[in-house]
């Protein structure tokens, strides 16, 4: 994670990272890196970048509202997410 946030200093508007760090965020086994409330930041910042066009985005500010106990706004981006897929939220 450090790495992604080093990253992010340098270039703050690198989808890539914002994407990678807000996942490690909201998803990660270890509990000392979870933050909902920056990965939901990181993540909107991702998907405004991409004008919410990009499905990784929109999935991964999904698993970052749910990390922050939005539900109702998880749910509802994810289904944004899977929306625009390529594969309709089939496989990969």
């Amino acid at each position: 994670l450090r790495y992604w946030l080093d990253g992010l200093l340098a270039s703050p508007d690198f989808v890539p990272a914002l994407k990678r760090a807000a996942w490690l965020m909201a998803t990660c086994v270890d509990e000392t890196l979870l933050d909902g409330p920056r990965a939901v930041s990181l993540a909107g910042h991702a998907a405004d970048l991409t004008q919410s066009r990009d499905a990784e985005a929109l999935d991964v500010l999904a698993a970052g509202y749910a990390r922050a106990g939005q539900f109702k706004q998880a749910v509802a981006t994810a289904h944004s997410a899977i929306a625009i897929s390529p594969t309709g939220g089939c496989g990969p």
